[in-house]
């Protein structure tokens, strides 16, 4: 299990001894929220009031991969095959991030007026669940076969 703090740390926990395995310090901003890879590889990302997402491996002890933004993201998960991280924060817009190519910026899904604060994938992994500060929630379609990518439903 994973756990986040506003002490800038990220925690891996084993939950049968009820002991912690690791501790990461990378962030220099409280951590918002930690997600766990999809399929097996043992990776999570992270979000930041440092402005930054984050991808770690755990068989390192420091992010693999860093991405530096102009606002604080406050949110973020893999896609069912971990090939991106959706990302979202203060900008109102929720935003992909191919980790397999390094495409900071694959594509950005419009439509919340305010922060976001929440994103979840779809157990099948064709949709993404948002909901923000401007009391919404949106279901986009973002199954490989919709043609620019995504839509809102």
């Amino acid at each position: 299990m994973y756990t986040c703090s506003a002490d800038k740390t990220v925690s891996v926990w084993d939950l049968t001894e009820g002991k912690r395995l690791k501790k990461y310090k990378d962030h220099e901003g409280i951590v918002n929220s930690v997600q766990a890879g999809r399929r097996g590889e043992e990776i999570f990302v992270t979000t930041s009031d440092d402005c930054t997402v984050r991808l770690f491996d755990e068989r390192t002890r420091k992010a693999v991969e860093v991405l530096t933004l102009n606002y604080q993201p406050t949110t973020a998960i893999f896609n069912d095959t971990n090939e991106f991280i959706y990302y979202g924060g203060l900008d109102n817009q929720i935003k992909a991030w191919n980790i397999k190519t390094e495409e900071k910026e694959e594509f950005s899904l419009l439509g919340h007026t305010d922060t976001i604060t929440g994103i979840s994938l779809s157990h099948d992994g064709k949709y993404l669940l948002s909901n923000a500060m401007d009391k919404t929630a949106k279901k986009w379609d973002i199954s490989p076969f919709v043609v620019g990518g995504y839509r809102c439903l």
